[in-house]
């Protein structure tokens, strides 16, 4: 099941199939198991000719690939490429100005984010993009759900989970997955595909999902309630007006978890 960029979908569906999964599975009284993985660098990495030739056997209209073809060539311009550096490079002086604590980090996290290839991505921001982006492994989601027969499945964009009480079932569901990607060119990140028992917790969509004592306890992501906290601290230095917008933002992601905001 695909969640991201979908009416009436989004992270809250995504949330609601992941708790119905694990609470079916737990029921069973038995052990299972979770693929968790994501798809490197995905934006960056989609193929034009790949993409517009699954578009035109659905929409076939050459106003439509038209215009898909001038969305595209955007990733292919010096101006996008050179901007992109001009971005980084700004945030890497703002960083230096405002002494930030982890820079030193945060200017490798800036030094990792990969230039266009031409022929290859989708222009960030875009919604045209994410529509695009959830387009391009439509195929996939089908393969896995009808082919794999995996029917505890979600993906959100580049990230994906599988539920199964079969460890080696997984594994060979790895071994297509990774197969069936690279019918469109695109790799999984190595170090980010696992295949482990449920028992030690799943962090997906900004959650962590654990048992404690056969009941499922969702909790906030370590990192994301550290980005909360820190968006929210930044509002009430600099826009004290603006706090009770910023935590109403907020209350559709505080309340489907446990966490220190309440």
């Amino acid at each position: 099941m695909n969640v991201a960029t979908r009416k009436e979908k989004g992270t809250s569906k995504g949330l609601f199939y992941v708790k119905k999964y694990i609470n079916e599975l737990k029921r069973k009284k038995q052990p299972f198991y979770v693929l968790k993985c994501d798809i490197k660098k995905y934006f960056y990495n989609i193929d034009h000719k790949i993409l517009r030739e699954k578009v035109a056997k659905i929409i076939p209209d050459p106003d439509v690939l038209n215009m898909l073809d001038s969305i595209l060539s955007i990733t292919n311009t010096k101006e996008t490429k050179e901007m992109i550096k001009k971005v980084i490079q700004q945030e890497k002086e703002r960083l230096i100005r405002t002494k930030n604590g982890d820079w030193q980090k945060k200017f490798k996290e800036l030094d990792s984010i990969p230039m266009y290839q031409n022929g290859k991505g989708l222009p960030i921001g875009n919604l045209s993009s994410q529509i695009l982006a959830v387009f391009y492994l439509n195929d996939l989601d089908h393969y896995i759900k009808e082919v794999l027969r995996c029917k505890y499945y979600v993906r959100y964009m580049d990230d994906l989970v599988i539920f199964h009480e079969n460890k080696e079932y997984l594994q060979y569901c790895l071994s297509c997955i990774e197969k069936k990607l690279q019918e469109v060119k695109l790799t999984l990140h190595e170090k980010k595909a696992k295949i482990f028992s449920f028992n030690q917790g799943l962090t997906f969509l900004g959650y962590r999902f654990f048992l404690k004592k056969e009941r499922l306890i969702i909790t906030m992501n370590p990192k994301t309630k550290k980005k909360i906290t820190r968006n929210i601290k930044r509002v009430y230095k600099k826009n004290p007006k603006n706090k009770k917008s910023v935590l109403a933002s907020y209350k559709g992601y505080f309340q489907h978890c446990k966490c220190g905001y309440y």
